[in-house]
């Protein structure tokens, strides 16, 4: 049975993979790029990430060597594409409220339900866990129908 849905939150890991790949050229990060890409196709979904995800994406592309001016452009694309989610305290409450073993999963998990997003994309395993989330793995992407 397919998955049908119109609301999307991308996790950090995701969106930083999609970028490594395209900087790059990871093979490990394919996947991620290639949902991304199937994701923003579908014009039906509108994606969401976290605000911190911006600031994720900067200190791994810092890391990994890549131009300032790419990261930059990388910032102004990712304001254009998704749906931002600002992380405020009463998130932070929320998600240290969960005791779980991840801490950033948390607070992703927090955002995600900030904007009524059931559905997940990440590579963390940890997201099994919320047992009100779908998760969905990027290579496993093609099996969710997106509304329209």
């Amino acid at each position: 049975m397919r998955q049908f849905l119109e609301r999307v939150y991308l996790d950090a890991n995701v969106v930083i993979g999609d970028f490594l790949y395209r900087c790059k050229g990871n093979s490990r990060d394919y996947k991620a790029h290639v949902a991304v890409e199937y994701l923003r196709s579908r014009q039906s979904a509108t994606l969401y990430i976290g605000s911190f995800t911006l600031i994720q994406l900067m200190k791994t592309a810092q890391a990994a060597k890549i131009d300032k001016a790419a990261i930059r452009d990388e910032i102004k694309r990712m304001a254009s594409r998704y749906e931002l989610v600002h992380l405020e305290k009463k998130d932070v409450v929320a998600a240290l409220s969960i005791k779980h073993p991840d801490l950033e999963d948390a607070l992703q998990y927090a955002l995600s339900q900030k904007v009524h997003c059931a559905n997940v994309v990440s590579n963390d395993r940890h997201f099994e866990s919320f047992a009100d989330v779908i998760l969905t793995k990027p290579g496993k992407i093609r099996k969710i129908q997106l509304g329209g």
